[in-house]
């Protein structure tokens, strides 16, 4: 989905506008394990978090600072007919990442893993290992019988660990 996503802070016409995201990523299926099934992975070396980015408007010579943060709120995530006004904003807990972004630049490709690979338009925010390892210590596969680390067994586990991110334009 398209969604906005940023500030601007003194627009003569309109004035200040501020638009966030809130999201719960979700795994494509159940129960989850990062790399292949048969895979004898031991680590993770970095999560980040990928925007696709469509077009910029207003003044985009300026420069935008995102911050991501979990979202502590129960209340937030998947609730068919859960409908929320347009100042909803739900309680926000740790910050796990932040980026500044040039609006100019979202279209140059960059080079990622080790060059051997390269992306355009897409806002890319490296999430903190701490976020990285919880994730991955919560892996199904690796501790399904330890309570409180099988977040990804199935989707009601999920949604009772994890109630989103919240990409913060400030």
């Amino acid at each position: 989905d398209n969604h906005v996503l940023g500030n601007i802070n003194n627009d003569p016409v309109f004035g200040q506008t501020d638009a966030n995201i809130y999201l719960q990523p979700k795994p494509g299926f159940y129960p989850f394990y990062f790399g292949n099934a048969k895979d004898t992975l031991v680590a993770v070396d970095s999560v980040v978090l990928c925007l696709s980015y469509k077009a910029g408007w207003g003044d985009t010579a300026s420069f935008q600072h995102l911050t991501v943060y979990e979202i502590n709120d129960t209340s937030f995530g998947e609730k068919p007919y859960d409908y929320k006004t347009i100042n909803f904003q739900p309680i926000l807990g740790n910050i796990v990442g932040s980026t500044t972004v040039d609006v100019k630049e979202l279209s140059k490709y960059i080079k990622i893993n080790n060059g051997k690979d390269s992306v355009n338009d897409q806002i890319r925010i490296k999430l903190s290992m701490a976020f990285a390892q919880t994730l991955f210590g919560r892996d199904s596969i690796k501790s399904p019988l330890i309570p409180g680390n099988n977040a990804f067994y199935n989707d009601s586990a999920y949604r009772n660990l994890y109630n989103g991110l919240a990409v913060v334009a400030d």
